[in-house]
């Protein structure tokens, strides 16, 4: 819901018995200023209401100027007010209702808020509702910047209201115009003072943005300094900045200016600032700095050459239609992509690219490519990656490169250049298979209350589609092939714990079917820090519970022996193994005759394969030191037996390591601590 910005001072009405109160930003009361709304109440259809609005003066074109009711905040004199009032009265524009007959409706939806504040309001020359408008953002914020206007406030309509600053509430400002910090002044040729030094908060301090010098009429000059000076002090309000001038005065900084410039600069300080009045109803705390919403590419325009990074970048087509449900060109794309750049780019540092172009929008044909042409510009970073050149996205001017080439979405690797073979993230993937969206959350979060017992964090995204992707975060050390594996066993959990396993399976048997490849994607942008599992320097418990679980079901485990090339959280396990193969190559010597028949049974594999599975899980449990740093031997153990698989003898070989197992097991738990600590140290030679 889009509605007009309105250029004048917030006001909370309170409308009670026939009487009205006006509440500014600042908690003051500012009725006296406006006699001519004290009728208010009479158009009202309420006993008590609590109205949120605007007070303005409007020009001859009946658009709303600050400058036009300046005058209307500061001045005290009942006589002069009763003259202003009568001369250019205000108006008052409520576009939201917060209580009405006993009712508290700021958790109501504001479409439903808007609806009864047009009910109650009566026809009256000064009172009127702020409705919403309708049609597309940008053709709004046109017609507004033809109208005059500052700008529009976008709405979400299911928001709740909130006392504060929300992303459901945002300003959409035609005119580079805002409120900043007096933090000084500057002596000058006048008799007054020359500059203003403004700022805004950010991060705890108050930010120089620089000095304001015009808009001042002789009158204002001398109430301003009349002001400032009984706000000086030793200490600069500022944080350190070379671009104060030196010799301005510091001043305590609670007074607010209102200022229209032509620009943020580079550098964040104002272009040609105007001083345009106080604002008496805004608290100075906050103050901070707005963002323009003019974006890189203006409107006007169907082609730009501007230089980006240091390089000469050419916009065309600009009013290309890519998504026509909503009307959005390849301009408001291009702006967009411009807008998120900072937060985008950090995701996308050092990732080759497959780019997916869309040349006729998002409806029409696209097409991918990897490989990057030679006459593209030789600034580009390109990457060579098996004999393909892929391209890399690591600033502003290369990510609007692409944009302008029609890629809608950015489709980066999972891995970085410089560990291309160790993805930093995993991707579960939810699908719907015969079933709604109420089902992909349910399933979201069981694959949340699974990663919070293993110590992980996931963070759900949609998909633009309908599904949505659950990203968990890893250090870029392990392959492809053990995140795909830890993947597996995240869904495979999540089957076998969930409470409605049916309808979870529905929507896990889309990845199933394509042999668990949906599990991992290469369409990712990870926004998070890598988090360690506790007690775990690598996923080997669950790679292990992953191996058992498949021998269980009569499975072949794949590869186990590059499993062992991955560094194991103790040093003794290379020792361990040596033993153990031989020890197993002697036992099979002796059995070989004797236990063929068991071979085609299965009973010893499925026990073999549930004792490895028992294993890995218990790794993942935060369990006392001396049983964490034993039992990863005897997983070794285990393993072993798998290494040793050949010519039908592998069951044998999971009996023996089965019968070892349980006696150190047993070992264990009936001789305690001081037992388990000499075993410890003979396993480490530390005895």
């Amino acid at each position: 819901m889009f509605e007009v910005k309105w250029d004048g001072v917030r006001g909370l009405a309170f409308v009670e018995n026939g009487a009205i109160a006006f509440y500014t930003r600042n908690n003051n009361r500012c009725e006296r200023q406006y006699p001519e709304l004290q009728v208010l109440p009479h158009y009202v259809d309420a006993q008590q209401a609590i109205l949120d609005g605007e007070i303005v003066a409007l020009n001859a074109q009946g658009v709303s100027k600050f400058e036009l009711i300046q005058p209307r905040i500061h001045t005290q004199d009942a006589g002069a007010i009763a003259k202003m009032a009568g001369k250019s009265p205000v108006h008052y524009y409520a576009f939201d209702l917060l209580y009405l007959d006993g009712y508290d409706l700021r958790n109501a939806p504001l479409a439903e808020r808007k609806c009864l504040l047009e009910r109650i309001i009566k026809p009256f020359p000064l009172l009127h509702v702020s409705g919403h408008l309708n049609g597309s953002g940008a053709d709004l914020l046109e017609a507004a910047r033809q109208n005059g206007l500052e700008g529009l406030i976008a709405k979400s309509a299911k928001s709740i209201y909130e006392s504060r600053r929300s992303k459901t509430w945002l300003k959409l400002k035609v005119t580079a115009e805002q409120e900043l910090v007096i933090g000084g002044y500057t002596p000058g040729e006048r008799d007054t003072f020359g500059s203003l030094a403004v700022g805004f908060h950010e991060g705890g301090k108050l930010i120089y943005a620089g000095n304001v010098g015009t808009g001042f009429t002789e009158k204002i000059l001398r109430e301003l300094l009349t002001q400032m000076q009984t706000r000086i002090q030793d200490k600069m309000p500022f944080a350190p900045d070379k671009m104060i001038p030196k010799g301005t005065v510091w001043v305590r900084p609670d007074l607010v200016a209102q200022v229209k410039f032509a620009e943020w600069t580079s550098d964040r300080k104002l272009r040609a600032p105007v001083y345009l009045g106080l604002r008496a109803d805004v608290p100075a705390a906050d103050i901070g700095r707005e963002t323009a919403v003019e974006g890189l590419l203006p409107s006007d325009k169907k082609e730009v050459v501007t230089t980006i990074n240091g390089h000469s970048l050419k916009f065309t087509n600009l009013d290309k239609v890519y998504f026509p449900e909503h009307g959005y060109t390849k301009r408001d794309l291009l702006n967009y992509y411009d807008a998120v750049a900072p937060l985008l780019l950090p995701h996308l540092k050092d990732r080759p690219l497959s780019l997916k172009r869309y040349p006729n929008g998002i409806h029409g044909e696209f097409f991918f490519q990897k490989n990057t042409p030679e006459n593209y510009p030789s600034w580009l970073r390109i990457e060579t990656i098996d004999k393909i050149r892929y391209l890399v996205a690591d600033d502003r001017a290369s990510l609007l490169y692409l944009t302008n080439l029609g890629c809608i979405d950015q489709n980066p690797a999972m891995s970085r250049v410089g560990s291309l073979e160790n993805p930093d993230f995993i991707l579960i993937d939810l699908d719907p298979y015969e079933c709604g969206y109420d089902k992909i959350v349910e399933a979201a979060l069981l694959v949340k209350s699974k990663l919070d017992a293993m110590g992980l964090t996931g963070y759900p995204k949609t998909t633009g589609g309908d599904g949505l992707h659950i990203y968990v975060p890893l250090e870029p050390h392990y392959s492809f092939e053990q995140a795909r594996g830890f993947a597996e066993v995240i869904a495979r959990l999540v089957a076998a714990f969930a409470e409605r396993p049916v309808r979870l399976r529905e929507i896990l048997e889309t990845t199933h079917s394509r042999g668990y490849t949906l599990l991992l994607a290469l369409l990712a942008l990870p926004f998070c820090t890598p988090i360690p599992l506790p007690g775990l320097s690598t996923p080997f418990g669950i790679v292990i519970a992953l191996i058992g679980f498949r021998l269980s079901l009569r499975e072949k485990p794949w590869l186990p022996e590059r499993l062992l090339n991955t560094e194991l959280p103790t040093k003794f396990f290379p020792r361990f193994l040596t033993a153990t193969q031989r020890i197993v190559r002697g036992m099979e010597f002796f059995l070989r005759p004797r236990w063929t028949w068991l071979l085609d049974t299965g009973v010893l594999h499925h026990a073999y394969g549930a004792m490895i599975l028992v294993c890995g899980l218990l790794l993942l449990l935060p369990l006392p030191v001396p049983f964490t740093n034993t039992l990863p031997a005897l997983t070794v153990v285990l393993l072993a037996a798998a290494m040793l698989e050949r010519d039908g003898y592998f069951v044998i070989a999971g009996l023996v390591m089965f019968t070892v197992t349980v006696s150190f097991f047993g070992t264990m738990f009936l001789c305690g601590e001081a037992v388990v600590n000499v075993i410890h140290k003979w396993l480490t030679g530390t005895l």
